[in-house]
């Protein structure tokens, strides 16, 4: 838990904290306390790295296969006659 809180920040997980912590506050000054549990999940995902803050919402893009050389190469193939009996 200790090296969650204290290994792998970027900026994402700064905004999350910064941005989580600003709807909290505002929250409480205006006495809307549902926010705040809003506020409180963002701030927890930037604080704990959790979620979209530690990266793992990304997905690579995707890339179709390339076959191989050799395996559009008709040269070479061997044919095998099937019987029925």
């Amino acid at each position: 838990m200790k090296q969650r809180l204290l290994k792998g920040w970027t900026i994402q997980r700064f905004m999350f904290l910064g941005m989580g912590m600003m709807v909290i506050i505002q929250s409480v000054l205006e006495k809307q306390f549902v926010a705040v549990v809003f506020g409180g999940y963002f701030a927890a995902m930037g604080l704990f790295g959790f979620g979209c803050a530690s990266g793992s919402c990304y997905t690579p893009n995707y890339q179709k296969q390339t076959i191989p050389e050799k395996a559009n190469d008709t040269k070479n193939l061997e044919f095998e006659e099937i019987t029925q009996k």
